[in-house]
């Protein structure tokens, strides 16, 4: 018995893709952890030149260049992270957190946009990127809208 399936050529053209965004998720991980460990064992907060923060912020100002086709929701949290990194009045490891959100959720919007139209709505082929993305999201929006930060 055979476990082939058919996959649509067109996902297949893009999977070289959808697997280097699939590792840069894990370096995005790898900063992150490496930024909660210095904090955990300090006590204290990173530098601003912190190799691990300076990556994330980098990674977060160019995951969507030459990207015109951002939604709303996705630009007005894009310009409040931007805002944030910006803000003297925000620990840099909470920038990093933010980076890492924005980040998860871009990645992970960008996935799906590459998706051919007419499957995006196939459960088999987008509800695993659907439910991370909206899980993503959700934490960059919470950390905006119900810790305060925007009302």
């Amino acid at each position: 018995m055979s476990d082939d399936r058919f996959i649509d050529p067109r996902l297949q053209a893009k999977e070289a893709l959808f697997q280097k965004v699939h590792v840069e998720g894990f370096a995005i991980l790898a900063h992150i952890s490496a930024i909660q460990s210095i904090v955990e064992n300090t006590g204290c907060d990173i530098p601003s030149d912190n190799e691990d923060f300076i990556a994330l912020q980098s990674r977060f100002t160019t995951v969507l260049e030459g990207r015109h086709d951002v939604p709303t929701e996705l630009k007005t949290l894009i310009n409040q992270t931007s805002e944030a990194l910006e803000s003297e009045d925000i620990a840099y490891a909470t920038k990093a957190q933010l980076c890492t959100m924005g980040l998860h959720t871009l990645q992970h919007w960008l996935i799906l946009s590459d998706i051919p139209e007419d499957l995006r709505d196939v459960d088999e082929v987008t509800a695993s990127i659907k439910e991370k993305l909206m899980m993503h999201l959700s934490m960059w929006h919470k950390f905006f809208f119900d810790s305060g930060m925007a009302h």
